[in-house]
């Protein structure tokens, strides 16, 4: 073979050489921009199907309240409630909660009637004084309805929400009728909620103050603060959701990488995240 023979040769052969390699070059961009584009579809499913379902959750939490809501104020509508007789009072919210305790999950922990002095008798036979507590006071003032933050009950010791509305004879205000909400009832039914394989859902308040988690050493702690076990990116994504009450973001809690979608519920503003 000539020179210029061997020249063509080698001419010919990178020139198919370098189509090959511009061929699979090709291919490989098609396939990194199909599975970008995949991933992000997949993606994108993956964030509707989270809010489908923390959509769903919310009604669910939004119904329960205002069930319970709506007990309250038919127990404070009735005229035995309404007297000045407490333990005939007391006797009727005792047989009320015996009932609402034997239906399954009801949030009825405990019930009491606040006078205007701020004394409370109740359910526990544990008489106390609530005349510094915000829901009371709120009622007081003219609310149909009062929610308090999670505290540290006077009563039981344990961690409690409150909630309370007005008890009226004749257009005035007699009492203030509340009730302890079972949070240990509340917690199982929050974590029982599921979102995917492990992802999982948790409960605060509208500051913030975790009610429900399946880590009870974030019970009652304000994740928009970064204290205790409460890291940096946690307080970061918490105060992201107090300020815009419902979206998306993404932050990493104990070595896990986790996408967190949340909504508030209309009538307490608790946040429920997953």
């Amino acid at each position: 073979m000539s020179d210029k023979d061997k020249k063509n040769f080698f001419s010919v052969r990178y020139k198919i050489l370098g189509i090959l390699l511009l061929a699979v070059g090709l291919l490989v961009i098609t396939n990194v921009y199909a599975l970008r584009n995949y991933q992000q579809d997949l993606t994108e499913q993956l964030n509707l199907t989270l809010q489908q379902s923390l959509t769903s959750n919310i009604n669910m939490l939004e119904q329960s309240i205002q069930n319970h809501i709506n007990s309250l104020h038919t127990f404070a509508n009735v005229e035995v409630v309404q007297g000045d007789d407490k333990q005939a009072a007391m006797d009727y919210l005792k047989m009320e909660l015996a009932h609402q305790t034997s239906l399954s999950g009801n949030w009825f922990e405990s019930l009491g009637l606040i006078g205007l002095d701020g004394w409370a008798v109740n359910s526990d036979d544990a008489p106390v004084d609530l005349s510094e507590r915000d829901y009371f006071k709120a009622v007081v003032n003219g609310a149909d309805f009062a929610i308090s933050a999670p505290m540290i009950s006077k009563v039981s010791g344990n961690v409690a929400v409150m909630m309370a509305v007005p008890v009226k004879r004749n257009g005035q205000l007699v009492h203030v009728l509340y009730s302890r909400l079972d949070l240990a009832e509340l917690n199982q039914q929050i974590i029982a909620m599921k979102y995917g394989e492990k992802g999982r859902a948790y409960l605060t308040d509208a500051a913030g103050v975790t009610i429900a988690h399946p880590n009870k050493d974030l019970l009652l702690k304000n994740l928009t603060k970064v204290e205790g076990p409460v890291t940096e990116e946690l307080a970061r994504m918490t105060n992201q959701a107090v300020a815009s009450k419902k979206g998306q973001g993404e932050y990493t809690f104990e070595g896990v990488k986790s996408i967190n979608s949340y909504q508030t519920i209309p009538t307490t503003g608790w946040i429920l995240s997953t």
